[in-house]
C-alpha cells in the first residue's frame, strides 16, 4: 500500500510523493479515515500480515489482507467496495463540477463589475423577472 504520510520536521504530514501523485488532503484524510474505521491498530495489521505471509516474502498476505479490509468496511458501512468506488467518482466528478461552477461564476461578477452593476442586485431583477 502506497504511504501517504511522512515525518518530516518533527512532525507527520503528506508524504512528498503523496503530493506529486495529487492527492490532497481531503483523499488523505479519507484514507486514513477507512484505516481507522477498521478499529485496527498498526500492530494488529503487522500480526495480520505475518500471520497471512504463507511464503514467508513478507508480501504474500497482502492482497488477502485488502480483501479483509473490504469486508470489514463492508460489515461496518453496507457499501460494497464497488460502489464505494462509485462514490468517490461521483464526488471527484461533483467536485470539478463545483470548481468550473466558481470560475463561471468569477467571470461574472467581473462582467457584471464591468458593466457597472452590482451581481447581487442584478440576480434579484432577474428572479423578480421570473417570477
Amino acid at each position: 500500500m502506497e504511504r501517504l504520510t511522512e515525518f518530516r520536521d518533527g512532525i507527520w504530514g503528506m508524504s512528498k510523493q503523496a503530493i506529486e501523485d495529487g492527492h490532497d488532503r481531503y483523499s488523505v484524510f479519507s484514507r486514513l479515515a477507512a484505516y481507522e474505521n477498521t478499529g485496527f491498530t498498526s500492530d494488529d495489521i503487522e500480526d495480520i500480515k505475518a500471520i497471512l505471509d504463507t511464503e514467508g516474502d513478507g508480501k504474500s498476505g497482502e492482497e488477502t489482507l485488502m480483501y479483509l479490509l473490504e469486508l470489514i468496511q463492508y460489515r461496518k458501512t453496507g457499501l460494497t467496495p464497488i460502489v464505494i468506488e462509485q462514490l468517490k467518482s461521483d464526488h471527484d466528478h461533483w467536485k470539478r463540477e463545483s470548481i468550473s461552477d466558481k470560475s463561471k461564476l468569477g467571470l461574472l461578477r467581473l462582467w457584471f463589475g464591468n458593466k457597472g452593476m452590482d451581481m447581487d442586485n442584478a440576480l434579484e431583477e432577474i428572479s423578480k423577472q421570473v417570477k
